[in-house]
């Protein structure tokens, strides 16, 4: 026996299998209309989940989570999670698109009810904490970046320097 699937878990049907040139996308809105995630079935990110998109019922699971903290290629990942915020409970707009046609469905996110003390104030906060680390993570990294593109140019200006007989 295999445990249910963690998030919210999308089912459609798609009459024939779309061509390949034609984008087929899975679109999550919260109830403002800012994109929370949005999923292909040619993921640019070879970390998220790819879309399937085949003739008859299609299955996808949600994980509820905003986008993910890239972490530049050849860095370490010190958090050891990372993972996108979670999102938190409350209404959604869940959008098929396949080439030009696309059909909305609401979702509902319920809180959790193993939770019953944690109010949706206190998730929204934790929420925002968790873009807020996200954030200075991403920063963190761009640093590291910078850092490491200063040592190469003074790397090649002293190589400059030592055969130009200044070194």
């Amino acid at each position: 026996m295999t445990n249910p699937p963690n998030g919210a878990v999308i089912r459609y049907y798609l009459a024939e299998e779309p061509e390949s040139e034609l984008e087929v996308t899975l679109t999550f809105t919260d109830a403002s209309g800012d994109e929370v995630r949005s999923f292909s079935r040619n993921p640019e990110n070879e970390d998220d989940p790819s879309l399937p998109a085949q003739a008859g019922m299609n299955q996808f699971v949600w994980d509820l989570t905003y986008p993910s903290l890239t972490v530049p290629e050849g860095k370490m990942n010190y958090m050891g999670y990372i993972g996108g915020p979670v999102v938190v409970p409350g209404e959604y707009l869940v959008t098929l698109t396949v080439g030009d046609w696309s059909s909305s469905e609401p979702l509902i996110v319920r809180q959790d009810p193993r939770l019953p003390h944690v109010t949706t104030a206190q998730l929204a906060e934790l929420q925002e904490l968790s873009f807020q680390v996200q954030d200075r993570i991403s920063e963190a990294y761009h640093a590291l970046e910078t850092i490491a593109s200063v040592r190469d140019q003074a790397k090649a200006l002293a190589e400059n320097a030592k055969e130009g007989g200044f070194g």
